[in-house]
């Protein structure tokens, strides 16, 4: 349905700028108006999401380019505030195949009152969808930092601004405020014309950057009748592996390791390390000067298509980007997910969110920055699965080494190991029965259970003891009978202080420091994807320094980012807590899990990416 708004706000006219009689001062344009009101056609071009590696151009749905109003703010050629109108006609949508640069277009006609001849303003900044609670900026200086919160208004309508772009990239920059439209008097109208010859056109740009998750089954394993479930080979370790030997000796056992065939479940997606608000204008630097000998483009700004490839998000060579989900409380400048959050995303949009597409702020920083913090802080898709057995069954795993083990084989290793390099006296026994019936039993894995440190990290403990339970040790001058039994007075009852226990728990928790376990509650676990802007893979050296280059990695607004999952070898990083915030690439620094994937950034402009995970 065709709706026409009109809000028009006015300052007193002495605020717009002046405009000489002289032809030859306003675009060669001598002024006609007379009167006191002038009609502005603006005519909108809606430009096709993009993103610099060069993967074409692509349509955004109807829901994606609808517009329901638009806003038009005025400046002088101070950069001074002078008045706005909202006005929106409605619009076409582009249906040329193949996908063109422009995919929306619609014209305006705009009322300003109070212009008398010499008093036009110079420049037009456009906003379409704008929230309800954004106010323009006093200046153009301003309005540069003005944020919009988020990239949908309140009706759920994607917001959009005027597009920001180097107009001469290659001379002198004659447009200063790189995301204004100039207006001259010439542009204006006595009476609304039709088709005027002299329409101000305006390109404008979503804020929001758009990223879809497919898995390409082509050259992954998927299992029959099973959606979203691939089978692996996994390193396992523990008695049940078949085809491998348990080897004893020197004391102690290790358990037999074999590549076993474990499915891999996809259970959802989610954009983590996103930021949490945007500006509304896109920033540029119209200095920038990268070598675009690594970059699949020919140039970052693209005035012939009315668009740049890159852009300042409010973080942008600032923040703090946490190591580990226990400095979350500190603050961080990036919002990042849980996997119960993910696990309620792809409870929403069904079958894993598989397919679907999801929508985030643009998030860019620095070489420095991005080399410094990768990958906490650079947006990441977080890919939650299961592993399970053939069958199905769900077990709670322990990762240690790049070896599976399940949990009681875990625990059973590390006490064996620990006992072996005599660090832990496991000398301690419960008791059943009283007199000639009791029987004393030595305490084994049963009686330690794991325990969640942080970011999937877990250690051995000991469970806590039953209320009146009590420990004995076996005396050292103990002689067992023909039966290999020992008798009640062979043993002395554990003085268990706090102490007692607490030795235990520290001997324990500091095995193997240096490499650390992780759990997989359930076979929980999660994949991430640092997600790649201009696949521009080659590291850039800088006094003795080497950086990720600028742009390699981020999310910039109007582009979207396909991303195709086409190998999948490896288990992904455990999750021993759901409700834990997942850092990317916390839990094991040395180890960086990627998925297969393909980028496209589209009209919405398209980016391809492939990874392996």
């Amino acid at each position: 349905m065709k709706t026409k708004r009109f809000i028009l706000g006015m300052m007193a006219c002495a605020a717009l700028c002046a405009c000489s009689d002289d032809p030859s001062e306003n675009g060669g344009v001598k002024p006609t108006l007379t009167g006191d009101q002038a009609y502005l056609t603006v005519r909108i071009n809606y430009a096709n999401d993009t993103r610099a590696n060069d993967g074409g151009l692509e349509y955004g749905s109807a829901k994606e380019h609808e517009i329901t109003s638009a806003d038009f703010y005025f400046y002088d050629e101070e950069g001074v505030f002078v008045s706005q109108a909202n006005v929106w006609d409605d619009g076409t949508a582009n249906n040329k195949r193949p996908d063109e640069n422009i995919e929306f277009k619609s014209n305006s006609v705009v009322v300003l009152k109070g212009l008398e001849g010499k008093n036009f303003p110079k420049y037009m900044v456009t906003v379409l969808n704008a929230p309800g609670t954004f106010t323009p900026g006093a200046t153009l200086a301003e309005m540069e930092k003005k944020m919009a919160g988020d990239y949908k208004n309140s009706n759920g309508n994607f917001i959009m601004s005027t597009s920001s772009y180097v107009r001469n990239p290659d001379g002198t920059e004659k447009v200063p405020n790189y995301f204004v439209t100039e207006i001259t008097e010439g542009n204006f109208e006595t009476e609304p014309v039709a088709n005027p010859q002299n329409a101000v056109v305006v390109y404008v740009e979503r804020l929001a950057a758009k990223v879809t998750l497919n898995f390409d089954n082509s050259e992954l394993v998927p299992v029959p009748d099973k959606p979203n479930t691939y089978s692996i080979k996994v390193t396992v370790a523990g008695d049940d592996n078949k085809d491998n030997e348990t080897t004893e000796g020197d004391d102690t056992t290790t358990p037999g390791i074999g590549a076993e065939e474990m499915y891999v479940h996809i259970l959802g997606w989610g954009l983590t390390a996103t930021t949490q608000d945007s500006y509304m204008m896109k920033n540029i630097d119209t200095k920038w000067n990268f070598d675009m000998s690594t970059w699949d483009i020919e140039k970052w700004t693209d005035p012939d298509y009315f668009r740049s490839y890159w852009g300042k998000s409010y973080n942008y060579g600032i923040g703090t980007y946490p190591d580990s989900a226990t400095e979350i409380a500190d603050g961080a400048t990036l919002k990042y997910l849980t996997a119960n959050q993910v696990l309620d995303l792809a409870k929403d949009d069904g079958a894993g969110n598989i397919g679907k597409s999801q929508y985030c702020n643009e998030n860019t920083n620095t070489k420095e920055f991005v080399t410094e913090y990768f990958t906490d802080a650079v947006t990441n898709i977080l890919l939650i699965a299961e592993v399970t057995a053939p069958d199905g069954s769900k077990v709670n795993y322990v990762k240690y080494r790049g070896v599976l083990y399940e949990e009681a084989d875990f625990i059973k290793f590390v006490l064996n190991r620990l006992q072996y390099t005599e660090k832990l006296d496991l000398n301690i026994w419960t008791k059943t029965g009283e007199g000639e019936g009791a029987v004393f039993t030595q305490i084994d894995e049963n009686k330690f259970e794991l325990k969640h440190q942080n970011d999937g990290v877990v250690v051995v403990k000991m469970k806590q003891l039953a209320e009146g339970e009590k420990l004995y040790k076996l005396n050292a001058d103990a002689t067992p009978d023909v039966n290999g039994q020992y008798a009640e007075d062979d043993f002395s009852e554990i003085n268990l202080t706090a102490d007692f226990i607490k030795n235990i728990d520290d001997t324990l928790a500091a095995f193997d420091a240096n490499n650390l376990a992780t759990g997989f509650k359930g076979g929980l676990m999660y994949y991430t994807i640092p997600i790649e802007h201009m696949n521009n893979a080659t590291n850039v050296t800088e006094n003795d320094k080497t950086y990720k280059p600028e742009g390699r990695y981020g999310i910039v607004r109007n582009h979207h980012y396909k991303v195709t999952v086409n190998s999948l070898i490896r288990l992904g990083q455990g999750i021993f807590d759901p409700s834990e915030i997942v850092i990317p690439g916390a839990s094991d620094p040395k180890e960086t899990y990627y998925v297969g994937a393909t980028i496209n950034v589209l009209s919405w402009k398209v980016v391809d990416q492939t990874v392996g995970l």
